[in-house]
């Protein structure tokens, strides 16, 4: 005799399926989108955004156009890129100091 499954099994099979699975869907829609940019850079001229493992930062101040971070802060380096293990490993440099600005001492 086959089991019946409850409704209360299947809203737990659904919100477990959501909430692994709407991130998964999203990096892989970033990923197709990234790739189609030649390399890093800004997107519309106004937030960081990178090809796959590479990563584009602002070089500047925070244009008043920008929406994609609730608070911006003039203090915070941003920064964006998708890393694509099917790609290989991705390289990362940190920069100690930006031009125009100086770091607090450690």
């Amino acid at each position: 005799m086959a089991a019946r499954m409850t409704e209360d099994y299947i809203r737990s099979v659904g919100r477990l399926a959501y909430l692994w699975g709407w991130p998964l869907v999203n990096m892989r829609n970033r990923l197709s989108i990234m790739e189609k940019l030649p390399g890093p850079g800004l997107l519309g001229g106004i937030v960081p955004a990178a090809s796959p493992c590479s990563a584009g930062m602002l070089h500047d101040y925070i244009r008043p156009e920008e929406r994609l971070v609730a608070c911006p802060n003039q203090d915070v380096v941003y920064g964006f890129g998708v890393i694509d293990g099917m790609r290989g490993p991705p390289a990362t440099m940190y920069l100690s100091r930006l031009p125009g600005r100086t770091l607090p001492p450690a």
